[in-house]
């Protein structure tokens, strides 16, 4: 076994954190996951190396070699230890279940109460050593962890590799609606388990208290991956039945982790409280109080913030309004000043394959030439967002659709004539709640522009529980406009989406489109890999079964008292948002919280 040091995780991780799922951080609502757990993604366009690029992964254990990004320093001035921060939630999180989790709002309180074995960084260039160290069979076979000697859970039970064992186990049982299912696979019998084949995993090895390893199905480096999981105590939930996990006080009530913040209460619709964890394994955190305020209204939350009520939108979107008068608005506040985030998020437009007039791709193409992309980054979406054709965005693959669906209603029109479009027909798009008045005026002006090419539509908004269960259980959507995340890998997303024993949305899975998935999941290079994903870009780029559309960078307002060391203000504010440059020392999502014991605020 060799030693994992901080090189070895460069060389073997892919981009670090949980997929993403449907963008919930785009909405006060948690929405569903369209690709993760968010995820997302998955990760959106990585920072350029500012070091050496790092050394070619093993031949064996495909993952992409990505260089460290260097972090600001922390701003001049920061505080001492103590004080409260407030951060602007737009909704209360429904659980803190982290098999079901989709929103962001559940990452950043997961991020703050619980530990992970390790935590991907701001940058999502690496893994970082969190709950454990970890030593790696030099064909990324197996993954030995040796936990942190000091973790306790905040009750004071020692966090042991029982518990670690425990919590992947749930995390591949059916019976949880685990979304790692599929992803934890890869652990050897990790399949067999979730498909109640049998009732252990062997790939899941408790070498003692505080030893656990890990046995893959094969040599791969994706299990890095899904090293961000959230360690639930056993001896508090071992009881429970895995289906009745997510009902339990312990998801909302009560929850206790092994992280740098303790919960207080959990107040629908007011706040989340948490304290300082005076045995937190790193040592106490500097903030001595966490009270996540929750405000459902854009205009609300946009007096909260210039007032310094509270001091930053935690969710980067939905709970602000985005429209540029607004953005504008923020940046000529002294107090304030705004950080621009790269986001694997894309706006989307999906179908239900599994209907007779989605099925000819001429149809399908028809709706991506109908939508004026750019016009709507301009004129609605005040210029901070890029077209998007494809979910295959990962820097690693570098991948170029051939087909960029260009605005051409003419080219529109005629690929309806040619597939057969009835242009009687209305079509119902579905989609999660809308987050704003930005939100609202894009949704009509794309159902202006459909209906200009002769696509009558009707839309309906719903509650997230229940879209996704329309989407990924029942299979009765229509079409559906919604935010997706491209994943930290490509094999996440298609594994999500795209395969026949997956969760399957738009139903175009098919055994020779599984087979091509699972080619790239188990290629023996980065190289073999990346040819792979370019294969299957073209496929899908020709095929159109999920239209993407563009991708919204994040923005977010922050108190100038906040000290977060990878997050640096700027000496003073540009005009516009569109001004407000790429930050290249972190990536939204799934959650852009990195060492919250850290970060510091002033009086």
């Amino acid at each position: 076994m060799e030693k994992f040091t901080r090189r070895r995780i460069l060389e073997l991780s892919l981009l670090g954190g949980s997929a993403a799922l449907l963008a919930a951080c785009t909405s006060p609502a948690p929405a569903a996951p369209t690709a993760a757990p968010a995820a997302q993604p998955t990760t959106a366009p990585a920072a350029a190396p500012t070091t050496a690029p790092a050394a070619a992964a093993p031949t064996t254990a495909p993952a992409a070699a990505l260089a460290p990004t260097i972090a600001p320093a922390a701003p001049s001035g920061a505080s001492a230890s103590g004080g409260t921060l407030t951060p602007l939630w737009g909704a209360t999180f429904p659980h803190t279940n982290p098999f079901t989790s989709v929103s962001n709002i559940q990452w950043q309180y997961q991020a703050s109460v619980f530990s992970s074995l390790l935590t991907p960084t701001a940058d999502k260039t690496r893994m970082d050593t969190e709950l454990a160290d970890v030593t790696a069979a030099p064909d990324g076979s197996s993954y030995t962890f040796k936990l942190n000697p000091n973790a306790r859970f905040h009750d004071g039970q020692p966090v042991t590799a029982d518990d670690v064992a425990f919590t992947y186990m749930l995390a591949l049982n059916a019976d949880t609606k685990s979304n790692r299912l599929s992803r934890l696979s890869i652990i050897k019998g990790g399949a067999d388990y979730s498909a109640k084949k049998t009732d252990s995993v062997p790939g899941i090895v408790v070498v003692d208290p505080q030893t656990i390893r890990f046995d893959m199905e094969f040599p791969t480096a994706l299990f890095l991956v899904e090293t961000d999981l959230a360690i639930l105590p056993k001896h508090i939930l071992g009881s429970v039945a895995p289906a009745d996990l997510e009902k339990h006080p312990f998801m909302f009530d009560s929850p206790i982790g092994s992280g740098p913040y303790k919960a207080v209460q959990n107040l629908t619709d007011q706040s989340s409280e948490l304290a300082a964890n005076p045995d937190f394994y790193r040592g106490k955190p500097k903030i001595d109080k966490i009270v996540y305020r929750i405000v459902k209204q854009a205009d609300a939350a946009q007096i909260a913030l210039e007032r310094g009520e509270v001091d930053y939108n935690a969710a980067p979107s939905g709970s602000i309004n985005l429209a540029p008068d607004a953005l504008s608005h923020f940046l000529a506040q002294p107090s304030l000043f705004m950080v621009r985030m790269p986001n694997p998020v894309s706006q989307t437009l999906g179908f239900n394959l599994r209907t007779g007039y989605w099925q000819d791709k001429r149809v399908r193409q028809a709706m991506a030439y109908a939508i004026d992309r750019k016009k709507i980054i301009d004129s609605l979406l005040g210029g901070i967002a890029e077209i998007v054709n494809s979910p295959i965005r990962h820097p690693w693959v570098n991948y170029k659709p051939k087909n960029d669906y260009a605005y051409d209603p003419d080219k529109a029109k005629q690929l309806l004539t040619d597939g057969g479009w009835d242009f009687n027909r209305t079509v119902n798009v579905s989609s999660v709640p809308s987050s704003s008045e930005t939100d609202r005026a894009t949704r009509a002006a794309i159902q202006a522009m459909l209906e200009a090419v002769g696509v009558q539509t009707t839309w309906q908004e719903m509650e997230a529980s229940v879209w996704a269960k329309q989407f990924y259980e029942d299979h009765t959507h229509d079409m559906v406009y919604i935010p997706a995340t491209n994943f930290i890998d490509p094999a996440l997303f298609l594994d999500f989406h795209y395969k026949t024993d997956g969760r399957n949305g738009p139903g175009y899975g098919t055994p020779e489109f599984d087979a091509l998935i699972e080619k790239g999941r188990r290629a023996p290079s980065q190289e073999a890999r990346a040819a792979v994903y370019q294969q299957i870009g073209d496929q899908l780029n020709e095929d159109q079964p999920w239209i993407w559309l563009w991708s919204l960078a994040d923005m977010y307002v922050f108190n100038r008292r906040v000290n977060i060391p990878f997050i640096t203000a700027p000496a003073t504010n540009p005009t516009s948002a569109s001004d407000v440059p790429l930050t290249p020392s972190v990536q939204a999502l799934p959650t852009w919280y990195y060492r919250p014991e850290e970060w510091t605020v002033k009086a």
